[in-house]
């Protein structure tokens, strides 16, 4: 589909529970919230971060995640689709637990479908400290946890996007 017929992404392929679920909850979770600046931990290929990109009162959106495969498919959807809104989205590679906390406090943390991945209790409060540690006073941590009726989130399909193995922890 020409990019240009659309100023969304209803033509970008997103699973149906991303879509209508997981994205608009997201989104309506922060409605009523301060949010000039949002990082979201664990981006994937950055659709959530172009879908917010769409809120003017957002002024600055970070996308971390740990696979360089991830984040080169995010910039060059970013840069494919074009649009100004995306100027204010930025990429990062790396782990979180090392990026973070970040120099400037922000308003929205965002953690989709990120904590199934800690190795162990320690990684996970390790999570939620450096999270802390990065927002303003005011600032608000989302989390979301994989559930059975969304998509089909395994150790092995996370093995091939990570290349290294993830499971809960015990």
């Amino acid at each position: 589909m020409d990019k240009s017929s659309s100023n969304d992404l209803s033509f970008w392929p997103l699973s149906k529970s991303r879509r209508y679920i997981l994205f608009p909850t997201l989104q309506n979770l922060i409605s009523d919230k301060k949010r000039n600046s949002v990082v979201d931990i664990g981006c994937a290929e950055g659709d959530l971060c172009m879908i917010l990109a769409k809120d003017p009162a957002i002024h600055s959106i970070c996308g971390i995640d740990i696979s360089s495969t991830l984040i080169k498919n995010a910039e060059e959807k970013k840069k494919l689709l074009s649009l100004s809104e995306y100027n204010k989205i930025s990429y990062i590679m790396g782990d979180a637990l090392q990026l973070l906390p970040l120099s400037k406090p922000v308003d929205i943390i965002i953690l989709a479908h990120i904590l199934c991945m800690s190795k162990n209790l320690e990684e996970l409060a390790t999570y939620f400290k450096i999270t802390y540690d990065s927002l303003c006073s005011s600032g608000t941590l989302l989390i979301s946890v994989p559930h059975p009726a969304f998509d089909n989130i395994t150790s092995k399909s996370l093995q091939r996007i990570y290349h290294e193995p993830y499971t809960y922890f015990s």
